[in-house]
């Protein structure tokens, strides 16, 4: 935990993931003590999850294929995925 320019900052790695995370502005090392520990402890519950990557629909499909072949997902799901146009693959899949 460290403060710079009067906001309180924590930041620390679970499970090999980096959280990070502002704990409030012109608070005593106290108070932004606790709110680390509760923030923390979040984090162990599984309570605060990180926000979702983008990525490319072309990405998305390769790696959604895959998955449903070991997992013996239904074919005509991962079938859609190769007839889509060529230049849907450029967009992000937030974007379609």
């Amino acid at each position: 935990m460290y403060q710079r320019t009067g906001n309180w900052t924590t930041e620390f790695y679970h499970e090999g993931i980096r959280y990070k995370k502002s704990l409030g502005r012109g608070i005593s090392k106290t108070v932004a003590k606790e709110r680390e520990v509760k923030f923390k402890i979040e984090v162990r519950e599984g309570k605060h999850h990180q926000k979702a990557r983008k990525i490319k629909f072309e990405t998305f499909a390769e790696k959604y294929l895959e998955h449903a072949r070991l997992n013996n997902t239904r074919k005509i799901v991962g079938t859609t995925a190769l007839h889509r146009p060529r230049s849907i693959g450029m967009w992000h899949v937030c974007g379609i």
